[in-house]
């Protein structure tokens, strides 16, 4: 069984002077291989790590599962907007 470690940075740009509109930006790494991509959605997420974990999960298996990521995306950007 091999290991894959990613890495998933999130954080806020703001968009104005004011800093009163701000965007949630993420971008993901693959550790081994130093590849990064920049994530336009959280869903995003499987779709790049798949092809490194095609060959250790079963693929059906593992896209049956019921993640709402963008559930959990609009989540933390509700609260993060509430804490300014």
């Amino acid at each position: 069984m091999s290991e894959h470690i990613f890495i998933i940075r999130v954080w806020h740009e703001h968009r104005d002077l004011g800093h009163t509109q701000s965007v949630l930006r993420s971008v993901i790494q693959h550790v081994p291989s130093k590849k990064k991509s920049l994530l336009s959605e959280f869903n995003s997420i499987l779709e790049f790590a798949m092809p490194y974990l095609q060959d250790t999960v079963d693929p059906i298996q593992f896209r049956n599962k019921q993640i709402d990521i963008n559930s959990s995306h609009r989540q933390l950007l509700n609260a993060s907007q509430g804490n300014r």
